[in-house]
């Protein structure tokens, strides 16, 4: 099939019932040939867009029944032959109506489903589904392969539409809890964009946020391999974690550590509580300020920011917390109420710590 023209134009006329006994033969010929489906189906598909006038419509919508009447038809025109008495090339007829029947009908409806699956699949592929939640907020929702995942504050999750048993990616930004369905022969992939987790089943949670230099990745349950993405697809693999152990991955150096911790102090949040123990009061911070979307601002001396916190924080208000902050520590807060920028914007209440002044 060397010329693409003539074997479209040779396949029309042998729908059509015109072709003479030589061009028989030659469509016959490349049923016997190692890649007549290739070659074959890229004839039918120009015959059926020529046959339809279908330039200006969507590929999503195409249709091959004409092209598979049009064989129809061809194969009663061989029967209605023979029952009538009329033999000429009876051999091949009976070949040919074998090949049609067998053969070229099974292919053409092949080609109709590869046609479909394969256009509705690239076009999902470039769709997803993206969930974000706002900051001061926590959603909980369950993904088409049954894992259920808890979003925290400022979170987004995106995930494609073909997204299903067998191709279970997301994609991460901010924090996230997974219970993920175990499935053995489909791993369960999170990319963070510089990180990918990649579980079988499992419960873990990791935060990922962009404003953040660095990742941390906690296990409740099963196993993760942690993975880095190189240049093309060259992956290379970091590290393991086990049930029970926390990880943090330093974005600028590129370096991990995992120590064995108390998982609930990284989990907790999905239940609606933050737990700090011993924690620089700037990490604190940070995440008070996504929890109530608010801003804090350390206005204290260069010790202040590292100052060591532990506390539990469940129904309290953010004006609950900084009190309780300024009776346990040395430290004194005041609220900036919001009020109407030059710009015509509102800018948000915002707080302020400090070191708190004593008198004489």
């Amino acid at each position: 099939m060397k010329n693409s023209k003539e074997n479209e134009n040779l396949v029309k006329k042998f729908a059509e019932g015109t072709c003479n006994y030589d061009e028989a033969l030659k469509v016959n010929r490349w049923f016997k040939e190692p890649g007549y489906r290739i070659k074959l189906f890229q004839a039918l598909t120009k015959l059926w867009y020529r046959n339809n006038d279908t330039k200006e419509q969507p590929r999503e919508t195409v249709n091959l029944s004409p092209t598979l009447d049009q064989l129809h038809h061809r194969i009663n025109i061989y029967r209605e032959k023979e029952e009538s008495g009329l033999r000429k090339w009876n051999w091949f007829n009976k070949i040919l109506l074998r090949v049609a029947a067998v053969i070229f009908l099974p292919l053409l409806i092949t080609s109709i489903l590869y046609l479909h699956e394969n256009l509705n699949r690239s076009k999902k592929e470039a769709l997803y589904t993206e969930i974000n939640v706002s900051h001061g907020s926590k959603l909980r929702t369950e993904l088409p392969d049954g894992t259920v995942v808890w979003l925290n504050s400022g979170s987004t999750l995106k995930y494609p539409q073909s997204f299903s048993k067998r191709n279970r990616q997301v994609i991460l930004s901010g924090e996230a809890y997974f219970d993920v369905t175990t499935d053995r022969l489909h791993p369960f992939v999170v990319k963070t964009g510089t990180l990918d987790m990649k579980v079988l089943g499992t419960q873990f949670n990791v935060m990922a946020y962009p404003d953040e230099n660095y990742i941390s990745t906690t296990l409740e349950k099963g196993r993760i391999s942690i993975e880095r993405s190189g240049e093309g697809r060259e992956i290379s693999r970091i590290c393991f974690l086990e049930a029970g152990e926390h990880s943090i991955f330093q974005k600028e150096s590129g370096t991990i550590r995992k120590f064995i911790s108390n998982t609930d102090k990284y989990t907790s949040w999905k239940e609606g509580k933050l737990i700090f123990r011993n924690d620089p009061l700037v990490l604190v911070i940070k995440r008070l300020e996504r929890w109530y979307n608010t801003d804090i601002e350390i206005a204290g001396g260069k010790m202040l920011p590292e100052t060591p916190y532990t506390l539990t924080i469940e129904d309290e208000t953010i004006t609950q917390v900084l009190e309780f902050l300024s009776v346990a520590s040395p430290i004194s807060w005041e609220m900036i109420p919001s009020h109407k920028l030059e710009n015509g914007k509102i800018n948000k209440t915002r707080y302020v710590i400090s070191n708190k002044k004593f008198t004489q």
